[in-house]
């Protein structure tokens, strides 16, 4: 079997993997990376490389064999720093991210776009040191670069404060002498006929390969559907044989009192359970005019100034205002989004989108008695309370805008202190549905309490469907990696998607509001 680090790697997780991927004829033929990381690999590498003056790269070619050739001449030519280099040896194939050759030895540095040194990525690095070594190279020391997330921007990249070069040569030793014996392991295990059983390396639901690895597991209501409980826990019940919720409940497992309500709701059959005396208690918090806040942001490796890798930046926001009950109560099945006032921002593509999306915030929310609404407020007050330290650090640059900024972060201020956080009844469990899954995810609840109403369906919206696809949406955008047909319908799914999350909000109240006061729809 010919292996790669990835495969490798992949392997080492889970060995059925590799089995499912050659066996299944819908198996995994190569490893499909998101576009997003791929981006933040190439940002990383860029400028990590800079560590490196002087090296060389072994440009890809998707002919091993040629990367593999270049690799031998460029040595041979005499250069001591090579990017990409590429090597095969007994069916083993690598590329070292970067290769630096020193007169007694070599030395091998991999780079990663993360924040600290993974188990993996050691592991990584000891399949390269084996590979280079069975050529005939002596490893001397092995490197892991990443992302030093404490790092603050103030002008251009500094390559040696943005990376941490941490040696992991002592943690290869430890395990180098292990990797051909799991080698021969793996080409064994991927060699057998009849599919493997499943082991403790399993990822459960999280695995593509789930349903195939537990057919026996059908219902959609089993052990693995049990929220907030461990994997290697729901494993340890499944190989005893419990693989139902009931069994659960009757081994005298400890649950949480979250999940003890979602498994008594499945195995009593029960479809509410609801705390009307706590709802009302919630409702009595809101205050008018109400304003539905969602921001989306994303997260560049690349800090923009001031701020740190992969620190949010907020890129759009939509806001729904409500002035009074009256369509809520009088039409809490048919008010729709053009019965309220909405307002909405985008940010251009190219600039800081910081300062304007602080001024437009503070702008389309102004001073008065009402309350500042978000399903899951810290996520919302973080992003304000950054924004507050950024427009500070933007006035003390710009001392002659001083009085305009800092009335921004006055209103900014007032702001976070105008909060209610529409997701407390649905974590303190005073609503819960069956359907909700035992979650109390927006995107659980929607449906749950406002049923299959298409306009509230997030599948079916146009390009953009949940926040992780808005955020690196975005920011590909961003990026100049989105073709430039495709930008204006682009924006309209962003948009789209931030509108529907704070319209969801409005009918999740209303809902809210009609069950505390009148009971059931």
């Amino acid at each position: 079997m010919n292996f790669s680090k990835s495969k490798y790697i992949r392997g080492l997780k889970c060995p059925k993997l590799l089995w499912l991927d050659g066996h299944l004829e819908e198996g995994l033929r190569s490893i499909d990376i998101p576009e997003i990381l791929k981006l933040h690999g190439k940002q990383f590498a860029d400028i990590a490389n800079g560590l490196f003056p002087g090296f060389i790269e072994i440009p890809y070619d998707k002919d091993l064999s040629v990367a593999i050739e270049s690799t031998k001449l460029r040595i041979a030519e005499g250069e001591k720093k090579i990017s990409e280099a590429s090597f095969a040896v007994n069916n083993l194939f690598c590329a070292v991210d970067m290769l630096v050759i020193e007169d007694d030895g070599v030395l091998i540095y991999e780079m990663k776009s993360a924040t600290k040194v993974k188990d993996e990525y050691v592991d990584d690095v000891a399949f390269q040191w084996h590979v280079l070594s069975l050529c005939g190279y002596r490893v001397k020391g092995a490197f892991v670069v990443y992302v030093n997330n404490g790092y603050v921007r103030n002008g251009n990249i500094d390559p040696k404060g943005f990376c941490v070069v941490e040696d992991v040569t002592t943690r290869v030793l430890d395990i180098v002498d292990d990797v051909p014996v799991r080698i021969v392991g793996l080409s064994d295990y991927v060699s057998v006929v009849d599919e493997p059983c499943v082991d403790s390396n399993c990822f459960g639901k999280a695995c593509e390969y789930f349903s195939n690895c537990f057919k026996d597991l059908t219902n959609g209501e089993d052990i693995f559907d049990i929220a907030g409980m461990g994997n290697k826990v729901k494993l340890g019940l499944y190989f005893t044989g419990a693989k139902g919720m009931c069994e659960v409940l009757e081994a005298g497992v400890k649950l949480t009192g979250r999940q003890r309500i979602q498994v008594e709701c499945v195995c009593n059959e029960v479809v509410e359970v609801i705390d009307r005396e706590a709802l009302l208690e919630h409702v009595s918090k809101y205050r008018f005019p109400i304003y539905f806040l969602d921001f989306e942001t994303y997260q560049p490796l690349v800090p923009l100034f001031g701020n740190r890798p992969y620190q949010q930046v907020p890129s759009q926001f939509s806001i729904h205002k409500l002035d009074s009950l009256g369509d809520v109560l009088q039409e809490a099945k048919t008010f729709s989004m053009e019965d309220l006032s909405h307002r909405e921002f985008l940010a251009e593509l190219g600039r800081d989108p910081r300062l304007q999306v602080a001024s437009m915030l503070v702008e389309m929310i102004p001073p008065n008695n009402g309350v500042v609404v978000a399903y899951n407020m810290s996520f919302e007050k973080g992003v304000i309370s950054n924004l507050i330290k950024d427009v500070g650090l933007f006035a003390q640059m710009h001392p002659g805008h001083g009085t305009y900024l800092t009335d921004i972060i006055a209103g900014l201020e007032r702001i976070n202190r105008q909060f209610v956080d529409l997701m407390e009844p649905f974590k303190n469990i005073a609503f819960y549905d069956r359907s909700m899954g035992g979650s109390y995810s927006i995107k659980k609840v929607l449906p749950a309490l406002c049923g299959d109403d298409p306009e509230l369906d997030y599948s079916l919206l146009p390009g953009v469907h949940n926040g992780s696809e808005a955020m690196w949406i975005y920011e590909l955008m961003n990026e100049g990696l989105v073709p430039e047909d495709e930008i204006e319908e682009t924006r309209a799914g962003l948009l789209a998607y931030c509108r529907l999350d704070t319209w969801a909000m409005v009918k999740i109240f209303g809902r809210l509001v009609y069950e505390s006061r009148f009971g059931s729809l």
